[in-house]
């Protein structure tokens, strides 16, 4: 198995979330074309979506073609499409995400174009072995569960390449994190 890295960039992105003393074990970046291959069948499904609205709506409500109704419905769709790329190009920003792992927390710096943020999650509150999406290509998605009275969301290391080295180092973390949770 291989051993989980520090990927150089992926460093600097979450740096500014770690605290005095704590250190990194394990850093990483979504891999961008992954990310994107997943991004463009949404925005494909959308499209589609939009495009058999429009169609619907034309041939359900029949607008006049000599009134406005026409041009408000092909606006209407054209519109959506449009919204569609849009929420692309914006979720393109991703792949100026980067995670981390440190001996007590999960860092994730989300580089999304419109409000960038970081996440962290302690890792004595995550609850089971994380599970590993495999996206086909030697990429894979790690979701992270976390304890009760916690967030609903998953989180989730989008398309990193040592998706099993990492668990595996999860695993240990949560285990030398148990004995001290238990002592405090």
């Amino acid at each position: 198995m291989p051993e989980a890295r520090i990927d150089p960039a992926a460093r600097r992105l979450v740096a500014h979330a770690l605290a005095a003393g704590e250190e990194l074990v394990w850093a990483g970046r979504p891999n961008p074309a992954a990310l994107m291959r997943n991004l463009w069948r949404q925005a494909v499904i959308a499209v589609v979506l939009m495009f058999a609205a429009g169609v619907f709506a034309v041939v359900v409500i029949k607008p006049d073609t000599r009134s406005d109704g026409i041009w408000f419905v092909l606006g209407s769709t054209a519109a959506g499409i449009a919204l569609a790329a849009l929420i692309v190009a914006l979720s393109a920003g991703r792949k100026q995400s980067g995670y981390g792992l440190t001996r007590r927390r999960a860092i994730l710096y989300l580089g999304h174009a419109v409000s960038p943020r970081t996440e962290t999650v302690d890792i004595a509150e995550i609850v089971d072995r994380p599970l590993i999406k495999d996206l086909g290509d030697g990429h894979a998605n790690v979701t992270i569960r976390i304890g009760p009275g916690e967030t609903d969301e998953d989180t989730v290391f989008q398309a990193i390449a040592d998706a099993e080295a990492v668990v595996a180092l999860i695993q240990r973390l949560r285990a030398d994190a148990a004995p001290a949770a238990k002592s405090a």
